[in-house]
């Protein structure tokens, strides 16, 4: 990426956000960038001449077997056959007999059959040429880049954007993919380790962000809840959206826009049929003043308008004139 304009976010801490999908939003077309040296791949959108890196995956290369260079994907396959025979899932194909695919597994259509000792290989270069990962990220990208994605692959050392991620490692009876939607169930009935902790999770099979506690889908949570230095309003196990609402975590009522708590918002909030008074994002119970809301300024009481008020407000050094909880001018 050498000499081209990137677009990085941070988080209140100022660490870079890593996974910015949930805040850069959809791109029409992504560029992909495979750094054989660290086994790190890179996932790019672009907005105009600037670059913006949305997701990043740990993998496996094969060396010298694995070309440098640039190529444009001509193809997909949901299951195909590898060297082996094996077998991947999720693949698209970057030149030739090179691909994107998942840890291979010993029997086709069977997502129970996966090599373990390979899976806990990922992060090192291993492979006969294709580019591996887990089934997860395999399919993150079978399922976004189109046909005709730009792929680049080389080595080198110094400056990524993100940093590599951890390396995953299953025991031995483990033989299937924990981030392999087809294999959820299998993790929640064995109750053994989900690679998805606790908190908030992309689940491309149906676009939607959700919600898990000890890798099982929470589908009972209504709440807010955290992710890469941004707080989401969580309904039912899966962030709204289109939510635009006050709600309730640690004490505190917060002002949520269109799904994400709106730390600026000196506004006024609808909840419960009543309209609340929020400052920086959350309710003041404790103001008694004057609000402004839809071109129009409203008596405050206790933090709640008083739509019954008919008296004076003190507001800017000035009395104004309230009736029925409207200033009247």
């Amino acid at each position: 990426m050498y000499g081209k304009v990137l677009k990085l976010y941070y988080d209140n801490q100022g660490n870079i956000i890593e996974d910015t999908l949930g805040i850069a939003g959809d791109f029409s077309e992504y560029e992909i960038y495979v750094n054989k040296s660290k086994d790190l791949i890179t996932v790019y959108g672009r907005d105009n001449n600037v670059y913006v890196p949305v997701k990043r995956f740990i993998c496996s290369d094969g060396g010298n077997n694995t070309p440098e260079g640039i190529f444009y994907t001509p193809a997909k396959y949901r299951w195909q056959t590898l060297m082996g025979p094996s077998y991947g899932q999720w693949c698209t194909r970057i030149h030739g007999g090179v691909l994107f695919h998942s840890v291979f597994y010993n029997s086709k259509n069977n997502p129970q059959t996966l090599s373990v000792s390979a899976y806990n290989k990922l992060g090192t270069t291993c492979s006969h040429g294709c580019i591996r990962l887990t089934a997860g990220d395999a399919k993150w990208i079978y399922d976004n880049c189109k046909i005709g994605t730009k792929v680049v692959i080389y080595s080198k050392g110094g400056y990524e954007p993100f940093s590599k991620p951890s390396s995953y490692k299953l025991p031995l009876w483990h033989t299937w993919d924990p981030t392999d939607p087809t294999s959820y169930y299998l993790c929640q009935q064995r109750g053994c380790h989900s690679i998805i902790a606790d908190g908030l999770a992309y689940d491309a099979t149906d676009n939607q962000w959700r919600y898990y506690q000890s890798g099982v889908f929470a589908d009972w949570f209504t709440s807010l809840a955290q992710y890469n230095g941004q707080w989401w309003y969580v309904k039912n196990g899966v962030i709204d959206f289109n939510a635009n609402t006050l709600a309730y975590y640690n004490n505190n009522w917060w002002y949520v826009r269109n799904g994400r708590v709106d730390f600026n918002a000196n506004t006024l909030g609808y909840y419960n049929n009543n309209w609340w008074y929020v400052r920086n994002g959350r309710v003041d119970f404790s103001a008694n003043t004057l609000g402004y809301y839809n071109n129009s300024w409203w008596y405050v009481r206790n933090g709640c308008v008083d739509f019954n008020a008919n008296t004076l407000g003190y507001y800017n050094n000035n009395w104004w004139y309230v009736r029925n909880g409207r200033v009247i001018n």
